[in-house]
């Protein structure tokens, strides 16, 4: 289990630059970044950032994301897989069954998801990932709550995040 104050946080990597490909991972850990300062952090249960031509494939996350204060609650984001694209990344064969539990749901922009927390409108392919878990605030009121994933809603919550620009989704499941 990691849990501490840090604007790139995660189970496997902080940052894959240019030309990484990351293959048969795995994180049991819980991740919980309690950064209440950063404006622009992110947290994942495999990869927090990726870069130009960054393959993640064949891993997978089973430990819980927390991100309960996100900086200035608009620029912080938090996923199974990754936490934020950079630039076009591959996600193949991936599994999170882990909950990603995130305040980031509260805020206008959704920086937040089972497997991409920020697509950044770049062309992010997800195919054959299996999808698990929950999604939604750390705190729960009256207009947010945790989502158990279905085999009917897991699509919506792969990345739910209105920046997904030209990604594309093909063959996901959902592990439930």
């Amino acid at each position: 289990d990691i849990a501490a104050q840090a604007t790139r946080l995660s189970g496997i990597v902080a940052s894959a630059n240019t030309f990484t490909k990351i293959d048969g991972c795995i994180n049991e850990g819980n991740i919980s970044d309690t950064d209440v300062k950063a404006s622009n952090s992110r947290v994942a249960g495999i990869v927090s950032a990726g870069s130009t031509n960054v393959f993640i494939t064949n891993c997978i996350n089973s430990g819980n994301v927390s991100f309960p204060v996100a900086g200035d609650t608009t620029h912080g984001y938090a996923a199974g897989i990754l936490g934020q694209a950079n630039n076009p990344i591959e996600i193949v064969g991936c599994t999170n069954t882990g909950s990603i539990l995130t305040d980031l749901v509260k805020a206008g922009e959704k920086y937040v998801g089972a497997i991409l927390g920020n697509p950044n409108n770049k062309a992010v392919t997800i195919s054959g990932c299996k999808v698990g878990g929950k999604v939604g605030p750390v705190v729960e009121d009256a207009d947010n709550k945790v989502v158990t994933l279905s085999a009917e809603n897991f699509e919506a919550y792969i990345p739910l995040s209105s920046k997904k620009g030209s990604c594309k989704f093909e063959g996901n499941t959902c592990g439930n």
